[in-house]
């Protein structure tokens, strides 16, 4: 452990804390690059740099760990879409035991080893309650500890933890500067009302849980920059009050492959100016069609709208696409277009799309394929 020390305490100041954070991420999990960098910038761990995006920067933290073989790329290195990574056993014994010396996360499972009392302090920032036999009685345990104060607390996670069915209020009801609420995979049907409270919150998975609606509570969190509610099995609608979330720059909303989500996307997703990345892709696909609440030419107001899969299954919308309708996403990388309507003559795609200079990902299923695709 020594020896792998000298990795970390010769990192640039600035990387240090991003490598101590992946302590947080279970053994031999897959962590997906896009919400590891948004958790970096929760923490403040990457810097708001003019005419620079700081997943850009993010990313170029998390390859030069894997120049130095502090983290591992999991399937293609030159796949642009799916960018995984994983911690070495060793390496991720060795970020635990540097985040206990900077008491800056607090395993809760470790604590449960030691006794069903958890000693912890205020200085905590992190806490991490991901075993699974950890119950909702353990938490109010917790909640109601002296040692526990949830001023300072900055992330809360529980996530995979399949024991917690509920959310106590009184957990949240200090949490003044919490930054990440991480809820995913866990049996949780339902948030407390004081989660509309946490005006700091920037982070908020509720990705395979149990519930059947997002509460409109959550619309209170002004400064929400994240929000998974992909593969919720018993969600019935997405939130039609989603566009008031003017700061949200992630949004998730795949459904299970199991599941059919009652209506559309929300037309208010079109409000949503700070969207960078829009997932609605998933066995189970939400298609775009004229019918249906969000029509292919509302886009057009998502000018910061990096990542997207579209479905095509109505003449409107696949006249739109050959109009060029979405040549002003100037800014997309990952760009699906799926063609649904038509297979008998292949229809194009407009050249101006040339204009999404930065595009490093494109999928076209049942198009033709045009000659100026060599501009890119």
């Amino acid at each position: 452990m020594q020896i792998l020390k000298l990795s970390y305490d010769s990192l640039p100041p600035h990387l240090k804390p991003c490598f101590v954070y992946l302590s947080f991420f279970p053994e031999d999990m897959e962590i997906d690059s896009q919400y590891l960098i948004n958790l970096w910038v929760a923490e403040g761990y990457i810097p708001q740099e003019q005419g620079q995006n700081q997943l850009d920067i993010g990313w170029s933290y998390l390859c030069h760990l894997h120049s130095l073989c502090l983290v591992e790329r999991i399937g293609n290195m030159y796949d642009q879409v799916d960018k995984r990574f994983k911690l070495h056993d060793l390496l991720l014994n060795l970020a635990i035991s540097i985040a206990k010396e900077n008491q800056s996360a607090f395993n809760v499972e470790e604590s449960f080893r030691k006794g069903p009392v958890m000693q912890m302090t205020s200085s905590y920032r992190r806490i991490l309650m991901g075993m699974k036999s950890i119950g909702n009685g353990d938490v109010v345990v917790m909640a109601s500890n002296m040692a526990y104060s949830a001023s300072c607390l900055h992330t809360l996670s529980f996530s995979q933890n399949g024991g917690i069915r509920n959310i106590p209020p009184i957990l949240l009801s200090g949490a003044r500067v919490l930054r990440v609420l991480d809820l995913s995979c866990t049996e949780i049907s339902s948030l407390p009302a004081c989660v509309g409270n946490l005006k700091l919150l920037r982070i908020l998975n509720l990705s395979g849980t149990k519930i059947a609606e997002v509460p409109e509570c959550v619309k209170s969190n002004l400064s929400l920059r994240f929000l998974d509610i992909s593969m919720c099995l018993n969600l019935e609608r997405l939130p039609q009050w989603i566009g008031e979330l003017k700061c949200l720059e992630h949004l998730d909303i795949r459904p299970s492959s199991s599941k059919k989500i009652d209506g559309s996307i929300p037309k208010g997703v079109s409000n949503l100016v700070s969207l960078q990345v829009l997932k609605i892709d998933g066995d189970n696909k939400l298609s775009i069609v004229e019918n249906e609440f969000l029509k292919l030419g509302h886009f057009v107001n998502l000018v910061n709208l990096q990542e997207l899969w579209i479905d095509i299954c109505h003449e409107v919308q696949l006249k739109g696409i050959e109009d060029g309708i979405l040549g002003t996403l100037v800014k997309m990388r990952n760009l699906t277009i799926q063609n649904y309507y038509s297979d008998e003559d292949l229809p194009h795609v407009s050249e101006k799309m040339l204009a999404m200079k930065d595009l490093e990902y494109l999928s076209l299923l049942q198009y033709a394929v045009p000659n100026w695709i060599c501009g890119f």
